[in-house]
């Protein structure tokens, strides 16, 4: 095992809330049964001229992939998730860049550890604004210095929370070029750890904030 990478494996119980966590997301019918339903509206803002409906496996409006819809309006603040794309970060790249999640090994930016809050869907960006008050490079200041680039349009690019992280496993695997590797989450798991997603193995643990591990940006819209 890689000596960067201390991961800790998850108990039961703490599956179990995880399951949850993604289940209150989950994408389980399709946008015409959720239309019919009334808690869906079908929204022509993807693909490459802004005019296709938005699903699952969608170009989203910045060249990215959407990954989820709320259906069931459970969320006020957005109707989608969007992953980047694969060459977020060097254009023209297959696979997504390599990184600490901060510069210090020990810095903490959520004062709750404990509270799953900071891990549910919808907290990724604020986790993200946390992380670069205190960290001076790591995932969430390269995702920083994207939103700043001239490689996208949208300028609202942030590290997905465990909770986005997993609905991003669950519903992109095949659809966003994402790489069967350990993904970072914005979520602290400790003092020095901080939450993982393995993509394609279907596990999430800790790593030391320091190890070098796969990042995706996500946003919502």
């Amino acid at each position: 095992m890689n000596p960067r990478k201390k991961y800790k494996v998850l108990s039961a119980a703490a599956l179990v809330l995880f399951a949850t966590i993604a289940v209150v997301g989950y994408n389980n019918i399709s946008p015409s049964e959720a239309s019919g339903r009334g808690s869906y509206k079908a929204t022509y803002t993807c693909g490459q001229n802004g005019k296709t409906l938005c699903t699952v496996g969608a170009i989203g409006p910045d060249k990215g992939t959407i990954f989820f819809i709320d259906y069931h309006n459970q969320y006020a603040s957005f109707n989608f998730l969007e992953a980047a794309p694969v060459g977020w970060q060097v254009e023209r790249s297959t696979v997504d860049p390599i990184l600490p999640w901060c510069s210090s090994a020990d810095v903490v930016t959520q004062q709750q550890l404990n509270n799953w809050t900071n891990r549910a869907v919808g907290k990724g960006a604020s986790n993200t604004s946390e992380m670069l008050k205190v960290c001076t490079s790591g995932a969430a200041n390269a995702i920083e210095e994207y939103d700043k680039s001239s490689r996208t349009r949208v300028k609202d690019w942030f590290l997905p929370s465990t909770g986005e992280l997993i609905l991003m496993a669950n519903n992109a695997q095949g659809l966003a070029d994402l790489s069967a590797t350990e993904y970072w989450s914005s979520s602290e798991f400790s003092n020095d750890g901080a939450w993982v997603e393995s993509i394609g193995r279907g596990y999430q643990g800790s790593a030391a904030k320091t190890s070098l591990l796969a990042v995706r940006p996500i946003r919502s819209f």
